[in-house]
């Protein structure tokens, strides 16, 4: 077989692909969960810089690398976009179900916003000791807006999955009337 021949090769194993794509998946995972902390630390430090120096003109948002935020949100938006036109919902649990899994997305929706609350937190008080010293950290402030953090991403997440959900389930729809229509037509003939 030469080389050509190696790249127009249509049989794959269908497992080691099916685990490969796993292992694309933790990565993508890791990727973007780094770059939203790299992201979240920008900010924090950004925050702890302006306080610091209240009278000069300090941007909060210089600290942030606008490639990596852009990078960042058009990857994650492209995956979402893509999984939703195919049909696919976020999680594959509810491949066959057709009401949206209210309890399933509150509890998990309720963690993950719990968990970026927390990370903030820290970030914000990590940025505080590094720029301010010990003696000046905002713990109080930075715990507000860990708590505050909560208060708009947990709806704002939920949301989204809904949206996401009710999105793939309309596009499955569309794939299999218009799958059932070409089996008829095929039918016909």
């Amino acid at each position: 077989m030469s080389v050509f021949e190696m790249f127009k090769a249509k049989h794959r194993d269908e497992r080691l692909t099916i685990e490969a794509n796993k292992v694309y998946a933790v990565g993508f995972f890791m990727m973007c969960s780094g770059l939203l902390i790299h992201f979240l630390y920008g900010v924090a430090k950004g925050m702890s810089v302006v306080s610091l120096h209240e009278d000069m003109q300090v941007q909060a948002f210089e600290y942030v690398d606008p490639f990596l935020l852009c990078l960042l949100l058009i990857t994650s938006l492209t995956c979402v976009i893509i999984s939703a036109k195919r049909g696919l919902t976020a999680t594959s649990r509810f491949a066959n179900t057709e009401s949206f899994p209210w309890k399933y997305y509150l509890v998990w929706t309720g963690l993950w916003t719990i968990a970026a609350a927390l990370t903030f937190f820290v970030l914000l008080t990590l940025t505080d000791y590094q720029v301010l010293g010990f003696d000046k950290i905002f713990w109080r402030a930075n715990a507000l807006i860990g708590l505050s953090s909560v208060a708009f991403f947990f709806p704002a997440t939920l949301l989204l999955c809904y949206l996401n959900f009710k999105v793939a389930k309309r596009q499955e729809r569309k794939q299999l009337a218009k799958a059932s229509v070409e089996e008829l037509s095929g039918l016909s003939e």
